[in-house]
Order: structure tokens, then C-alpha cells, then sequence
């Protein structure tokens, strides 16, 4: 059994700028073959420019860029691998709106499940900036 999270951004620079800070900020290095994540979750990224067809979707209309995961529960040990790989994927999603300045969704579409977050600017009260999720406007309550 296999679940598959994918991380949609909107990112107005070139897929090698994202790379770089990909693998600057969060440690993820694409190379040519498999990109594995603690060993049981396989890292994709693809442009809109690569899969067309991956963003036809009214609500993805907006984004150009997707990070995508996906984690193998093969064994008994790994039984409950799958929520692991949701949670990193929504931190993931989190940081990348905070540190790029910019709109992210997490999609899980094994349960239907989608959430977006922007970021929004620290105020003079507040030196901290934080991310909000779109739907209810708000800090989020936690992780999924």
C-alpha cells in the first residue's frame, strides 16, 4: 500500500532557483535517479512545464511547480509510514510559503483531503512572520 502527497507552489523563478533552494534549505537533492526521503518515501518534482496535463485542474491553475511524495508501507514496521509522510509534506508545504513569500497547497488524494497556505507579512505588533491557511484564514492548529 502506497500514499501519495503532493505539494502544489507557485514560484515565479526558474525550476533551477527552486532546485537550489530545495536542496539549500531543505536538504533535498534531485539528481537523476530516485530521490528516497528517510528511506521510504520517493521525492518527485515536476513543472508545469514538464506534465502539462498534471495541472489542468481549475484549482491548480495557479501553481507551476509540485513536489510530490510517495511512501511505501511494505512490512509491519512501516505500518504507519504513511501518516509520517503526510506530516513532513505539510511542514514541507509550510516552510516553502514562508521561506519563498508565497501560496502552497498539500493535496492527499488517497482521502480527498487539501489545504493552502500563504504566507502573510509580520505586522509591527508581531515580528514574526507566519502562515496562514487559506481556507480558514487563520494560524494552523497543527499538522494533519
Amino acid at each position: 500500500m502506497s500514499t501519495t502527497v503532493d505539494v502544489f507552489l507557485k514560484f515565479n523563478g526558474s525550476r533551477r532557483k527552486l532546485l537550489r533552494f530545495l536542496g539549500r534549505e531543505l536538504q533535498i537533492a534531485f539528481g537523476k535517479g530516485d530521490t528516497w526521503l528517510l528511506g521510504f518515501i520517493n521525492i518527485e518534482f515536476c513543472s508545469r512545464y514538464d506534465d502539462p496535463d498534471y495541472f489542468r485542474s481549475r484549482h491548480l491553475r495557479g501553481y507551476n511547480f509540485v513536489v510530490g511524495g510517495t511512501s511505501y508501507a511494505w512490512s509491519a514496521q512501516f505500518g504507519t509510514a504513511r501518516h509520517v509522510d503526510i506530516t513532513i509534506f505539510d511542514a514541507i508545504a509550510q516552510v516553502i510559503a514562508v521561506r519563498l513569500k508565497t501560496r502552497t497547497m498539500i493535496t492527499v488524494l488517497d482521502w480527498g483531503v487539501e489545504r493552502r497556505y500563504r504566507y502573510i507579512r509580520p505586522m509591527k505588533r508581531n515580528k514574526y512572520s507566519a502562515v496562514i491557511d487559506e481556507k480558514t484564514g487563520k494560524i494552523p492548529k497543527g499538522l494533519f
